[in-house]
């Protein structure tokens, strides 16, 4: 299925940080159901401005089911309505609206994910549901600022770069015990290597800075599994240690030590990046 771009009808540009973080946050809840195979963010945002119909969206991405939707944010208050859609049909499968307080929005998209699981009849574990209702800050500023730094990071510049490590730093400071801020500054440094010290690379240009990106996210995945002898090395991670040089080595060390504080998952997750997986060894 593919969880397409949610559209901000707050009225307000600024917002749309905040509408494109519960789009992001929906798939990652989606993604822990294994019975559930959810296209990637990087491919659905694509069409954030559906610049094509419900249909041809699903061909295009080769999803059976579509979850559209719409995110109001006024105050202290937020609107969500999110409706799943046959991609062939085009009929509705499931629709809700949600008019809550802004506190109780990972209580939204528990239900979001839920309820979809329910719909495709997708059998859910009990570690699966656990997961899935999991809070992953207590603390909705320090979420705000998370939201506004993953905005930030996507923006790929050097100045947006700094602003990410910023709004990142500051969620940590009010919830020290924020995994996916602690991940998310990980994979800052990362990209940030790539870029070439907060600016473009020739890496890019040349297409090796998609082979960065899918290595740093096959190294963040992977710190939540047994790394074992018999743990395969992605053909992308491979490449980036051939094409990186000694300069990006204390950005990799630097995302290593950011990702064991964030024991990612759960606090109860104690395995952390392996050295030997490092990019830049």
């Amino acid at each position: 299925m593919a969880i397409l771009p949610f559209i901000n009808l707050s009225g307000d540009p600024e917002n749309e940080f905040f509408t494109d973080g519960i789009t992001e946050d929906v798939i990652a809840h989606l993604a822990k159901i294994r019975s559930i195979k959810v296209i990637s963010r990087a491919s659905v945002m694509a069409f954030k401005h559906r610049n094509r119909s419900l249909r041809e969206i699903g061909e295009k991405l080769g999803a059976a089911t579509l979850l559209d939707g719409s995110v109001r944010r006024s105050g202290n208050r937020v609107r969500i309505v999110a409706v799943l859609i046959n991609g062939e049909s085009d009929e509705h499968i499931w629709a809700d609206t949600y008019d809550r307080d802004l506190t109780d929005i990972f209580a939204i998209q528990t239900d979001v994910a839920l309820k979809i699981a329910d719909a495709l009849r997708a059998e859910l574990s009990s570690q699966e549901r656990a997961r899935i209702g999991r809070q992953p800050t207590a603390d909705f500023e320090a979420y705000d600022l998370y939201l506004r730094g993953r905005s930030s990071l996507y923006r790929f510049t050097a100045e947006s770069f700094r602003q990410s490590l910023k709004e990142f730093e500051g969620a940590i400071a009010r919830d020290p015990d924020f995994a996916l801020a602690h991940a998310s500054i990980a994979q800052l440094y990362a990209e940030s290597g790539v870029q070439g010290s907060m600016g473009r690379s020739p890496e890019i240009s040349s297409g090796r800075g998609g082979s960065w990106a899918s290595c740093t996210t096959w190294l963040l995945t992977r710190s939540c599994r047994p790394i074992t002898s018999r743990t395969s090395t992605p053909a992308s991670v491979k490449l980036t240690r051939q094409s990186t040089g000694s300069n990006r080595r204390s950005r990799c060390a630097r995302a290593r030590s950011t990702a064991s504080k964030g024991r990612f998952c759960s606090p109860a997750c104690t395995r952390t990046l392996d050295s030997r997986h490092c990019c830049a060894r």
